[in-house]
């Protein structure tokens, strides 16, 4: 499997698992990231990028990242999916095959542009990053996405983050975003319009980094 041996994996019923999407919106991106033989569920772990039935590179050396995590006591009557790598059956929620720690189907919920809730924790799971990173906020009373932020900044009582990532010394009072038409070359690459965020002091932010002051500001 992507050159990789899965050890003790029957090949005679080994493939692309297919079990249900939690929405119509996931089931256009396939499941590429589960198999199954068998007796077990394997879970690919890969810094890819998934959907439309094709796992892709992101560089040369992504094969080098693959690894094959074979998932004991799944419920398969149960399991269903959504695009970002994230399975959940009766018993657990999985990130890419590891289990969401503290985390149940009943209590675990997405909140959209990758960030989730696992009780009273909240995390950022990035499908193009197997790794389960620890979560960026326990204030879940507070806690929710910026209104047309389509890849992901989020505010708590505290803090902003910025596809998980927290913005240094931020406040989010006043946290907002700039109108613009086209997206800006900077030194991270191009970010979109909608990820151009400036605080209440008027200072402009690409993704985490600070840029300037707003014109006129």
């Amino acid at each position: 499997m992507y050159g990789i041996k899965v050890n003790n994996a029957d090949p005679s019923s080994f493939g692309l698992m297919s079990f249900p999407a939690v929405s119509n919106y996931e089931s256009v991106f396939p499941n590429t990231m589960y198999y199954q033989d068998k007796n077990y569920i394997y879970a690919l772990q890969a810094y890819i990028y998934s959907g439309f039935n094709q796992v892709m590179k992101i560089n040369q050396n992504a094969s080098s990242t693959f690894q094959v995590v074979r998932m004991d006591n799944v419920d398969k009557a149960s399991i269903v999916y959504d695009y970002a790598g994230v399975a959940s059956d009766k018993n657990h929620v999985y990130f890419y095959g590891k289990i969401i720690p503290n985390s149940t189907p009943g209590s675990f919920q997405g909140y959209g542009s990758y960030y989730y809730r696992s009780g009273s924790e909240i995390y950022y799971l990035n499908p193009d990053d197997p790794s389960l990173n620890p979560p960026i906020s326990t204030d879940t009373n507070n806690f929710h996405i910026l209104s047309g932020s389509y890849y992901g900044y989020a505010v708590d009582s505290n803090d902003v983050f910025y596809q998980g990532q927290l913005l240094q010394g931020v406040n989010p009072k006043g946290f907002h975003f700039v109108e613009s038409t086209s997206a800006i070359s900077n030194p991270d690459g191009v970010i979109p319009p909608e990820d151009i965020g400036v605080d209440k002091n008027g200072n402009m932010y690409y993704g985490v980094t600070l840029s300037s002051k707003v014109p006129n500001k």
